[in-house]
């Protein structure tokens, strides 16, 4: 299969902003792959117009500010084995952040991530974040094919899945007998996108990675500290 290579000057929200091509269902009911700590650290995207943005990928006990409070037989620490809380660290004009909790699903042989998803969607116009009678706030996941993990586990190649009818699907079921119809169609996905990592660390608030992403960049602690 050919996937189609990257844009080079297109810019990291276009992942998190398309976003017709949501599921309201993740490919499994349950998540059943625990994961994958090569992709735990921080990542920027190849070519990305902003350099300073990039993603940090973190495990639910990194961002559990508490966690000492839970017990091993809770039904937040069983998750934990399971689910990522990924960042997307926006540094631009305006310094914010947003997380997005995933977990992995496997289509024969190939891995799939279930990035939950909300937001105002007008289906005539754009995503955009006020509530209104002709938007419909939407909530599900966007699928991520997992192209390649080099060898170093410091490279990543994946892409969305692009069909904007998975809106319609009514349940896991269907939403992977979609996925395993069309799992070698190259129209099925978006565009190829290339991640490389700049750093293995994890185990920190989003505010105290900036300036690990991002060395020599200062920023104040966010009120929240997180």
């Amino acid at each position: 299969m050919a996937f189609r290579k990257i844009v080079l000057t297109s810019i990291l929200p276009l992942l998190f902003y398309s976003c017709k091509n949501y599921s309201p269902y993740a490919i499994d009911e349950r998540p059943i792959v625990k994961i994958d700590t090569n992709l735990l650290g921080m990542w920027k995207r190849v070519g990305d117009t902003l350099s300073t943005t990039y993603l940090l990928v973190q495990t639910l006990e990194d961002n559990m500010l508490d966690w000492k409070n839970y017990s091993p037989d809770s039904t937040e620490w069983a998750t934990s084995k399971y689910y990522y809380r990924i960042s997307y660290m926006y540094l631009g004009k305006w310094k914010e952040y947003e997380k997005f909790p995933a977990h992995v699903s496997t289509v024969n042989g190939s891995s799939f991530l279930n990035l939950y998803y909300s937001d105002w969607l007008d289906f005539n116009r754009k995503i955009d974040t006020t509530p209104h009678a002709d938007k419909k706030y939407i909530y599900g996941y966007l699928l991520l094919r997992q192209i390649s993990l080099n060898k170093a586990k410091d490279s990543l190649a994946i892409a969305m899945v692009a069909d904007t009818t998975l809106h319609l699907l009514t349940s896991s079921a269907a939403v992977r007998k979609r996925v395993t119809q069309h799992l070698d169609d190259p129209t099925f996905y978006q565009d190829t996108m290339r991640f490389y990592k700049v750093s293995n660390k994890h185990h920190l608030t989003t505010w105290e990675s900036i300036p690990i992403a991002n060395p020599g960049m200062a920023l104040e602690k966010h009120v929240d500290g997180k």
